[in-house]
């Protein structure tokens, strides 16, 4: 018998005989948003401090997934946070979703693009952020994190799936 439908059988088995399939060792990903908000040809970039991770590269304004929160609502929260924008859900649109893994860890990013939004920007953390610039998307910044530069190239492509991080992957 195949051993894949041998262990699918005794995996269905202890679970309906009271063994724990939750259990089973899971891994737990960060959920993370990002949002390129644009002007013509730019975007706006802040460069992280004291955070501890990625400090003194530019990378786009975003943030971790709250419990319970709409991934399109942590977006528009972080960007009002770390920026001062207001944003209108409707003009948020998806870039991609952006699966990782890097030397710290795995995670799923999900990378929106806005050039509609409510106010003109500013350092809201200051604690996390030290600058904040427009840069042109030919142009970005050689410490720019490594995935804003694979999600640009993504900006107006029909690819909404995008691995980072692998060694077969952009």
């Amino acid at each position: 018998m195949d051993q894949a439908l041998v262990a699918t059988r005794l995996v269905c088995s202890e679970w309906r005989f009271g063994a724990s399939v939750r259990d089973m060792a899971r891994d737990r990903f960060p959920i993370i948003v990002h949002t390129f908000l644009l002007r013509a040809d730019s975007v706006l970039l802040l460069r992280r401090a004291s955070t501890g991770f990625a400090d003194g590269m530019y990378g786009l304004p975003g943030g971790h997934l709250h419990a319970g929160e709409r991934i399109a609502s942590a977006a528009v929260r972080e960007c009002r946070e770390e920026t001062g924008v207001e944003i209108e859900l409707q003009n948020l649109l998806p870039v991609c979703v952006m699966p990782y893994i890097s030397e710290t860890g795995q995670g799923v990013d999900f990378i929106f693009r806005c050039e509609r939004f409510v106010g003109e920007p500013r350092i809201g953390e200051p604690e996390r952020c030290d600058d904040l610039r427009w840069c042109e998307l030919s142009a970005l910044p050689s410490n720019t994190v490594g995935f804003v530069r694979v999600a640009a190239a993504h900006l107006d492509a029909d690819d909404w799936l995008v691995e980072h991080g692998w060694p077969d992957s952009v």
